[in-house]
Parts: structure tokens; sequence; C-alpha cells
């Protein structure tokens, strides 16, 4: 029978230390042992008896257990220790010095005895059995590389671009350097160029970053940029924010995520689908189970729960859940407060400062259906402020809705603004639609140019997908400026891959307000190799324009190598034809990569011009006081080291070939994730044989900008032979099958001895070792030199152990 409390139990992810893997994690929790308190003696009469146990049908092999003058059984109390919640109230007797329990007296305990066989089945109520616990997430695995990072990063790239005929061109450089330490990183951007005679130097961001990868919490000093959620503004700012950073537990889903809990009474086996496909299949022992924190994409989804027993009974549960991209999780909290002076002209002038602002939000999981959040920012001119409501639904998907006021002094006027939006995807159907409406003087923050916000916005959209007839899709939109008429259009599109190898991709949308017309773009792939793609399109435009391309590229290299392009282009309309053609070439090398680029452009009102481009772009980092050169580091990065130094040893990153190590033994990988799972290995075929080296291996998660030493000891291998003999009545004599222990700076050691005496030992440090031996032919302690040198075979000889008087 089984038992099910048909419950689901969608779990909020937590933030958890690293796990031993991302597989399922089974924690069994177990309740106080019994017989911690005083034990009675047991008042009747018992016999010892050793039977076959089997508790809820599941085996446990041979046990002592006492049966009573009524027949009645006591267990010991270890032997129960697992359902102790269940019989805590049970009494606890002292029999012959040990602890028992009567089974009797456990409430909702039955007991059955088979004489002949010498099985006792005992079946307690499986409510009160130990919990087992399968945790679906994926989590950060064990990383072996801890050591906060002590690093130096400087992303450069040189470029050069010109215009044949022309006697100038421009010379650029931007810079992107990052320095960390411990849980500090401090990073500046600039950018400086110089074209006929003026140069001009730019600074970007400027900041310093605390992460605190425990708490998901990030503190930036200096330049960042406000959050840009609905009805607000995303806008440069120089001073403090504090923020929640999920982006430190990358494999932390914030979204609600699904689960179920249940009791099985026997042993059973339990499979977890999700749609048609099988998450987790898993035998568990009788007792409550909880499946946890799974997480999935596309919408609402048809859970599936099938448990079968060891009898063959077979149960299935099921129910919808929804799987969302947007709201929290229950109890999860997302938000940033930040505090500084506006930065204006951001890329174009260094130091240019407005006003003193403010903004900040917080939103947090009510529970896995409703996310709320406030949120607001403010100058001493203007302030904006407002709500956020999102709503989780199994079937009626996301529904968010979003409110704001503003009060701009300078203007004189207040303002309202309203967002809402509603998402609904299952199984091959998903539809969309966003609404937004802005009064005529809503205000946001903004530092220049303050932005042009619209009367209303509203799209719809409708799609549906298989893998038959492709994915279609068809929308509606209308958006109405400030001072202009509304504007409405409809579009369709249309994608399906062909022949394993095609993509094709059609879009149609035509206008219904002047300036009308109808637009078409029709797209096709070509996949012929792995790395390889090319792709023809053809656009019809409003205007009448006709815009044909082609494009063929290889993919960018993990490791060293070249990627290229070329692309085609053609567009016609207006009287006037004009054709661009543009080469490029990109040369990753160990150290550097070299960008050359073409552009040849060919019409009759521009004439014809050719502008071309050269770039050099690499890294040059440290870590750890290893310095070494690279190709651009995107994230973070890595610095393989043999120690001592062996050239030539083949590097893989997360399974991908990477390099090899140059002569110092050292091999940068700039393609590092940061927070994520890394795996850094070596080939060990192509280590010389004469090393040995200690693991080829290892895990790292290296914070953002930051790098990380990924050192691999190795040891080159010296083989010593020789003979253990011993002296007798004045006769050398062999030590033979015996145990010499060896003294060393690791440690003893135990090195045998053949029937001559032959011992075969390896690296062993020069100079003086002492060493023992304990036989029936001789036992006594000695010594032995071990020879300095590089020779990897070394023969010692005989070595004098004992000397024996008979």
């Amino acid at each position: 029978m089984e038992l099910d409390r048909g419950l689901r139990m969608p779990q909020a992810p937590r933030t958890a230390p690293p796990v031993e893997s991302a597989a399922a994690l089974v924690a069994l929790k177990l309740t106080p042992t019994l017989g911690s308190g005083p034990r009675a003696r047991y008042p009747r009469a018992t016999q010892p008896l050793i039977v076959t146990l089997t508790v809820n049908a599941d085996p446990r092999g041979e046990r002592i257990v006492r049966m009573n003058d009524a027949g009645e059984f006591l267990v010991r109390a270890d032997d129960l220790a697992e359902v102790a919640a269940s019989a805590r109230a049970a009494k606890v007797y002292e029999i012959e010095g040990e602890a028992f329990v009567e089974v009797s007296a456990i409430a909702g305990a039955r007991a059955r005895f088979d004489e002949k066989a010498l099985a006792l089945e005992i079946t307690f109520p499986p409510e009160r059995l130990p919990p087992q616990r399968f945790d679906l997430s994926t989590r950060l695995a064990e990383v072996d590389i801890e050591a906060p990072p002590r690093s130096v990063l400087l992303n450069y790239r040189l470029g050069y671009a010109g215009t044949r005929g022309a006697s100038d061109g421009t010379l650029s450089l931007s810079a992107d350097a990052a320095v960390a330490y411990g849980d500090w990183i401090v990073r500046n951007q600039s950018f400086h160029s110089r074209s006929s005679g003026d140069t001009s130097s730019v600074r970007l961001e400027t900041q310093a970053i605390r992460d605190d990868r425990e708490n998901l919490r990030r503190l930036t000093l200096g330049d960042a940029t406000t959050p840009g959620l609905p009805l607000g503004s995303a806008v440069p700012l120089a001073g403090i924010t504090l923020a929640k950073a999920y982006a430190l537990s990358p494999y932390l889903s914030r979204q609600p995520s699904v689960g179920y809990q249940g009791i099985a009474e026997f042993p059973s086996q339990v499979d977890f689908y999700v749609g048609n496909t099988l998450v987790m299949r898993q035998r568990v022992a009788p007792g409550p189970f909880a499946i946890e924190n799974f997480t999935y994409y596309g919408g609402q989804r048809d859970v599936r729960v099938v448990i079968r027993d060891v009898f063959g009974r077979e149960r299935t549960i099921a129910y919808p859940f929804y799987f969302a991209n947007q709201g929290l999780a229950a109890g999860l909290h997302d938000y940033s407060y930040q505090a500084g002076w506006l930065r204006r002209s951001l890329g174009i002038v260094s130091n240019d400062y407005g006003p003193f602002a403010i903004s900040a939000f917080h939103q947090v999981g009510l529970d896995d259906v409703w996310t709320i959040g406030a949120r607001g920012e403010a100058t001493s001119r203007l302030a904006n402020g407002g709500f956020d409501v999102i709503h989780r639904s199994e079937q009626l998907g996301i529904t968010a809705a979003h409110a704001g006021l503003s009060r701009d002094r300078d203007a004189g006027a207040n303002g309202h603004a309203i967002s809402l939006s509603h998402t609904y995807v299952r199984g091959e159907v998903s539809a969309q639609l966003i609404w937004q409406s802005f009064s005529p003087h809503y205000s946001i923050l903004s530092t220049d140019i303050a932005p042009k916000l619209p009367r209303s916005d509203l799209s719809v959209s409708l799609a549906y997908a298989t893998p038959a007839l492709g994915s279609t899709s068809i929308g509606f939109t209308r958006l109405e400026l400030p001072d202009t008429a509304p504007t409405r259009s409809v579009n369709a599109t249309y994608s399906k891959p062909l022949l394993e190898r095609f993509n094709l991709t059609a879009i149609a949308r035509r206008q219904l307000t002047e300036p009308r017309g109808n637009e078409l773009f029709i797209g096709l792939q070509y996949v012929p190799r792995s790395n390889q793609t090319a792709n023809a399109s053809w656009r019809h435009d409003v205007d009448g324009v006709r815009t044909s391309s082609l494009q063929w590229a290889n993919q960018v290299p993990h490791g060293e190598g070249v990627a290229y392009s070329i692309n085609l282009q053609q567009q016609a309309g207006g009287g006037d034809t004009t054709r661009l053609i543009s080469p490029r070439l990109d040369w990753y090398t160990r150290h550097a990569t070299v960008g050359v680029e073409v552009n040849q452009l060919n019409g009759a009102s521009t004439g014809s011009t050719t502008g071309y481009s050269l770039s050099l772009a690499g890294a040059l980092a440290s870590a750890e006081g290893r310095f070494a050169l690279a190709r651009p580091v995107a994230d973070s990065f890595a610095i393989v080291e043999i120690q001592p130094p062996i050239g030539g040893v083949t590097v893989f990153e997360n399974s991908q070939e990477a390099g090899r190590t140059d002569a110092q033994g050292r091999l940068l990988l700039p393609n590092i994730a940061a927070y994520a799972n890394n795996y850094a290995s070596l080939r060990d075929k192509d280590v010389p044989i004469e090393y040995s080296i200690e693991r080829v291996g290892h895990a790292f998660s290296p914070p953002s900008r930051s790098g990380t030493l990924v050192p691999f000891v190795v040891q080159r291998l010296r083989t010593f032979t020789g003979r253990f003999v011993y002296r007798e009545a004045g006769a050398v004599k062999p030590l033979g099958y015996v145990l010499v222990r060896v003294e060393t700076a690791a440690g003893e050691i135990e090195v045998a001895t053949a029937k001559n005496g032959d011992f075969y030992a390896e690296n062993l440090a020069p100079g003086t070792h002492g060493a023992s031996v304990a036989s029936a032919s001789a036992s006594c302690r000695f010594s032995f030199e071990v020879p300095a040198g590089d020779a990897s075979q070394v023969a010692l000889g005989d070595i004098m152990a004992c000397h024996v008087a008979r």
C-alpha cells in the first residue's frame, strides 16, 4: 500500500555552501537515538533469537532480538534508531546490559514472525520513518582552489582606422584595468584617441567593488547605473551602491521551483517527470520523501510523480506547474540602494557631474505566487516612485503591474504612469500582452537630454511552435508619442529548420497608419560544418528600399586559430544602388588577437570609398605573482602553472583544448566564467615519463575581473634499485621477503624485498636516510646514503643492514 499526501512542495532555492556534485543530493535526517534516558529492567523472561529482520519490507540482515513468554518481540534500541521519533514514548528496557524496546509498545507498529524461516517482519507507520530529501537544483561544485584572489588584469585594444586616399587616420587605445585582492576589486576603464593632431582621453567607469558571495551582496563605490526598472530610468551615477547580486551564484534560481512531498510505506522507485522528460529516477526507503528545487523553462508544464513499490503496485500523481522568468521564490529578496551624483556626457567627458540623486528598489517574494516591491528615485528638483506587483498562476501564467507617480519642481507639474503585462506559455502556444501609459508630465531621472516617453504603447503577440511545422507568431502594436498621431502595425514571423543544416526565417510587417506600407524580410542560414555558417537575406522596407546581403563566417576558436568573415550587401532604392563588401580576419594568437577589416562602398551618390581598420587586442595578467600575456579577458582568467616548469603540455579548459604550456610551464586561460564551475586539466600523456603528477585536474570558481593560479605539481621520478643484506657469522646474506621501513621527509615508507634481498624504491631525496628492519633473520636500525644527481635510474648496490652474531 502506498500512502501519499499529494502535496506539491515548491521550495525556494536558498543560498547554500557548495556541494560535492550537481546531481540529486540525498540527505537523511535522523531523529535522536533511543535509550538516552534511564532504563528499567524488563519484568518478564525473554530468550534471544537471531532472525532475518525486515522493516517495512526493507531487508536489514541478521539481527539479535528477544522474545518474551507471550510471544512479543523486543528489538535493540540501536536497530530502531531510524524510528526513534515514533518510539520516543516507548519504554526502554535493559536486558543483559543492552537497551531494548518492545515493538508492541510503539504506536501503530506491527510484527509478524515466521518461525520456520526465523524471519521477523516489522511494519511501522511510514510517516514516522526518517525523511529523505532529493535536491534537484544545480549548485556550485566543490572547488579545490579557494584562496582569495590576488591578481592584476589589463585588457587593451590598440586600433587604427583610416580611409584610402586620406592623409590621416584615427589611432585609438582602450584600456580596462582591474586589481583584485581578497573580496575587493578596483577597476578603471578609459579610452584614448588621436586624429589629425587632436588627442583626447576619456575616463569611463571607475569602481571599487566588494562581493559578499555568502550573502549574495555587492557593494560598489564609484560609478554604477541605476536599475532601469519599468517606469524608472537607467542613468549613470557616481557614488555608493548596495545591491543584491544573484550573479554571484549563477546556478541559483530566483524564481519558484517545483517539487513534491510524499510517503512510501515500502521501498519504492520514484519517477519524477516534467512534461515528457524524466527528470529523476530514484529508489527511496520507506518513509516520507521530498523532491525539491527543480527549475525549468517554457511556462506551464505537467508534472507527474510515479511511485512503484517492491510489490509492483503503482500510483501516479499529476499536477500543473508554471515555470516563470519573472517574480521571486518565497522568501527571496532583490534590491538596490544607490546614492551619488549623476554623471553627464559619459564616454565624452571624464568628470562632468550633475545633481546629487538617490535611487532604490526592493522586491520580495511573499510566496511562490505573489512578488511585491517598491521603487523610487529623486534629486532635489525631481522625484519619482511607485510599486511593482507580479502574480504567478499555474493556470493563467504571469501577470505584472507597475505604477508610478512623479513630481517635477522645475516644471511645476505632477505625472503618473502605469504598465501592465501578461505572459502565458503552454506547450506549443505562447501569448504576451504589454501596455504602458505615461501622462504628459511624467518625469524620470535623466543626465543630458530628458527621454521622450510615449503617451501609450501597446504590444500583443501570439505564437505557436512545433518541430514539424516550425514556429509561427503574429502580433499587433500601437504606439502614440507626444504631439504625434498614433501608429499601428501588424506583423507575422515564421521560422523553421530545414534538412538539418538550414534554417529559414521570414518576417512580414504591415504599417496600418501613415506612412502606410509593407515590410518583408526573408533569411536563410546554412551550417555546412559545426564551426562555419552562411547567411543570406533579403529585405524590403516601408520606403521601398530593398537590401540583399550574404555572409560567410567561421566560429571564433576557443583557443588559438583564425576567425574570418566576408559580408556582401546591396541596397537599392530612391534611384540609387550601393554595394558594400566587408571582409574581416581575426588571428587569435597565444598572446594577443590581431584583426584586419576592410569596407569598400560603391554607389552613384557616394562614389567609391574604401575604409580599413587594424587592431591589436590582448591582456596583461598576473595572479599570485605569475605574469602572462594572452588574448583579451572577457570575464575572468586563470594561469595554469606546472611546478617545476614543463613546456609543451596540452591544457584543457572545461574539456576543450585551450593550448600548451610555455617554457615556464604556464598557460593563461582568458575565457573563464566568473563564479561558475570551471575545470582545468592536463593531458597526462604530454608529461614526460620520468615525472609523476600529483593530480591532472583542478576545479575553481574565481570572482569577476580577477585571476586564479591553478598549480599542477609534478615530481621528477627517480627510481632506486639495490639489495638489502646482513652479515651473519662473517658471511653476507640477503634480507629476503622482509619490509624495510625507510624514513623520509614526508614520513615513513615501507620497501619490500624479493628473495635475494633486491628492492625497488621511488623518489628518495638525496642524503642520509634512517631505516629499520624486524624479521626472523635480522632485526636492527641502520642508515644508508642516497646520492644527488639527475639520473632517473640509480643503482645503490648492496646496503648492509645488520650484523648478526650466532
